[in-house]
């Protein structure tokens, strides 16, 4: 069930650009994260056990989070 998000993240992490070194790693960051908000959407629609489930709500609560604080 991942591999088009991998794909997407893998695309998207690939066409990363920026004028500066820094600018790249956000950009790059940003993409990286996103993947792993979808991933983790993707594993709640499966109905995972109460750990996976806390780690993958809180891993979407902490990489929205961290992506606002990259934009």
């Amino acid at each position: 069930p991942y591999a088009s998000i991998d794909a997407a993240m893998h695309r998207d992490m690939m066409a990363a650009g920026g004028a500066t070194p820094t600018d790249q790693w956000i950009a790059k960051m940003i993409a990286h994260h996103r993947g792993a908000v979808d991933m983790s959407r993707v594993v709640l629609a499966a109905s995972p056990p109460a750990e996976v489930r806390r780690m993958a709500e809180a891993t979407i609560a902490d990489q929205t989070r961290e992506i606002a604080e990259l934009e």
